[in-house]
């Protein structure tokens, strides 16, 4: 059944609305080097999307790169800037998303776990409190880079190959202090992060957070707990969650996902935005997606096989 709000302002919790229900994640700097310039079929894919309508364009990932940050390295993003630009000049606005993946995929180089080796790492592996504070201060260096770049806002990836999947895991996550134990805990490094870069930015810079729900050992119980407490703070402009392929092999699996979610007391009373990901392919599951409660739906640029 066709909508006629699809195209219309969604409002968001601290910057401007979005202009449509539809965001749109090219992630242009997954395919490309991400020192390299825009190419023809991105500047096609971006003028498409302005000329559509689309929301937000999430042109490009950054990665929070663990290992550099402990070193002291400065990120350098020749075409950051020039990327935003197009974006702006176009007439889209423009988002980037902040990423730090898994940390025990790093061990090899000497970095420590994050939290413990799918369990099996003693309190010595673990990153200490000083680590933990260089992580957040990566995370808002490179939303500064964001900013003077004049992109309009970062999403933090919290999805289930980051480093926040591995603090939310009640497996992963084997650590005895502040960052271990309840759920409450085993989430404060996000909350965290999220509250560093509210504090940090102008009202109108977004904030936005992407989240999954399957990170290792999670339960309907800790996904609908941990979003409660994201849309109730209203620190972030708008929250992504993102399926992942077990949960999303029907259209009728996201439709009951965000019933579950949006049976929460309260929860449609917060001004946060709440959108869904993952594999949404037809114009029919987008509107089957909005006719069944959520704000909006992030898609992505088709592979080509």
């Amino acid at each position: 059944m066709p909508r006629d709000d699809i195209f219309e302002p969604v409002p968001s919790t601290y910057g401007p609305p979005l202009q449509s229900r539809l965001i749109m994640a090219p992630l242009i700097y997954l395919k490309n080097n991400i020192c390299s310039e825009l190419s023809p079929h991105d500047e096609n894919v971006i003028r498409r999307c302005n000329a559509a309508g689309i929301a937000l364009l999430m042109a490009c990932l950054l990665p929070v790169d663990f290992q550099d940050g402990m070193k002291g390295g400065e990120p350098t993003f020749p075409n950051l800037q020039a990327t935003a630009k197009f974006i702006n000049k176009n007439g889209g606005q423009s988002i980037v998303q902040l990423h730090q993946k898994t940390l025990h995929s790093c061990t090899k180089s000497g970095i420590r776990s994050s939290v413990s080796y799918y369990g099996l790492a003693i309190n010595e592996n673990q990153i200490c409190s000083t680590e933990i504070r260089a992580l957040r201060d990566r995370f808002l260096e490179l939303a500064r880079h964001a900013h003077a770049a004049d992109f309009q806002g970062v999403e933090v990836n919290a999805t289930s190959d980051s480093v926040f999947a591995q603090f939310l895991s009640p497996i992963v996550n084997k650590r005895a202090d502040r960052y271990g134990g309840s759920l409450r805990n085993r989430s404060r490094l996000l909350f965290e992060i999220i509250t560093d870069l509210r504090s940090a930015f102008p009202s109108q810079f977004r904030v936005a957070l992407r989240l999954s729900t399957d990170w290792r050992g999670s339960s309907p119980h800790e996904v609908r707990e941990i979003t409660t407490w994201i849309m109730q703070d209203e620190a972030v402009d708008y929250l992504e969650i993102a399926f992942g392929s077990a949960d999303i092999t029907s259209e009728s699996s996201v439709l009951q996902n965000h019933t579950s979610l949006c049976a929460i007391e309260d929860i449609n009373l917060c001004s946060v935005p709440l959108g869904c990901s993952g594999q949404i392919s037809s114009v029919k599951h987008v509107v089957s997606l909005l006719d069944s409660g959520w704000d909006f739906v992030m898609l992505g640029e088709s592979r080509k096989s």
